[in-house]
């Protein structure tokens, strides 16, 4: 059986559609927890009425935020492994299916990740996303040292042993807890395995205040794993760093055009120029001006 957690915040009606996507998986031996952090009653009785004994609600008393919430709905699942859904995406109608498949063919790996289908709501731009493989445990560490190359928490699918063992997501990071886990899970030496299918739809709505997507958290949280790595980080090459800094340039305006925030996107941009003097990163500054919706589209025809 395969547990799917699934933390929510009055957010009804696109958890309808998350929870509906799960009904009509093509592989039906699951269950589903899903944790309301401090959410109203109108999310329990959404749970209730699926009439589905599949289905667990749990409600937080108080605001804890969503590593907690997943955190508590590992502890409670009954499956071995666990899969993560956001309450505003989807899973394509195979996906536990096809993660079975690989689970049953390769079960000394702790973690399952796999591709993505990318969806600008309000730009109407769909993409699918990349994430790497490395077949060597110390290069893929490597890897995620420089960016994350897994994805987020919606791809993944992990032994719940492997999860509690390694100490579960970091409660103390406003964001980018998924990216941290992975770093730590590759650190001491649990195995990954890509899975080359988009099984997940992903839905990104602009100017929506996630806190996934607010720059300020996510800039401290970079600083705190990059504090808490700092040894490991260090001892990449000089390419290497700059391609770190790089990725975490780029998250951060990316992270701006979420939010409607091009000229801080602009600025923030403007200034990582000043620190390179690369010509690509003018001219992606000046592109910028251009508006958020230009850039996903070039993002998106990179990604094809």
């Amino acid at each position: 059986m395969i547990s799917v957690v699934i933390p929510t915040h009055n957010r009804d009606e696109l958890l309808k559609k998350a929870l509906k996507s799960i009904q009509d998986q093509t592989y039906q031996n699951f269950e589903v927890i899903v944790i309301d952090d401090v959410g109203n009653l109108s999310t329990k009785n959404l749970v209730k009425q699926l009439n589905d004994n599949r289905f667990t609600y749990i409600h937080n008393n108080q605001h804890q935020g969503a590593p907690y919430s997943r955190n508590l709905g590992i502890k409670m699942a009954k499956g071995k492994y666990i899969a993560f859904l956001d309450d505003d995406d989807e899973f394509m109608p195979n996906k536990l299916e096809e993660v079975n498949k690989h689970i049953e063919k390769n079960p000394e790996i702790d973690v399952f990740y796999h591709q993505a289908i990318i969806n600008m709501v309000n730009e109407n731009i769909r993409y699918k996303s990349k994430p790497k493989f490395y077949n060597d445990q110390e290069e893929l560490y490597k890897a995620l040292l420089i960016k994350n190359i897994i994805g987020g928490t919606s791809m993944i699918i992990a032994k719940k042993e492997s999860l509690i063992k390694v100490g579960l997501f970091d409660v103390y990071l406003d964001s980018l807890q998924d990216y941290e886990l992975w770093l730590r899970l590759a650190k001491k030496g649990y195995k990954f395995k890509l899975i080359e299918q988009a099984l997940t739809k992903y839905y990104y709505r602009t100017m929506s205040q996630y806190i996934s997507k607010d720059i300020q958290s996510n800039s401290k949280s970079i600083q705190i794993i990059t504090n808490k790595y700092i040894d490991d980080i260090s001892s990449l090459s000089k390419h290497n760093l700059k391609l770190r800094d790089d990725w975490i340039n780029r998250m951060i305006v990316h992270k701006a055009l979420l939010n409607g925030q091009i000229f801080f996107a602009f600025s923030t941009q403007l200034k990582y120029f000043f620190k390179t003097f690369k010509i690509k990163d003018f001219l992606i500054a000046l592109s910028l001006l251009a508006g958020s919706k230009n850039i996903f589209k070039l993002k998106a025809r990179f990604n094809k």
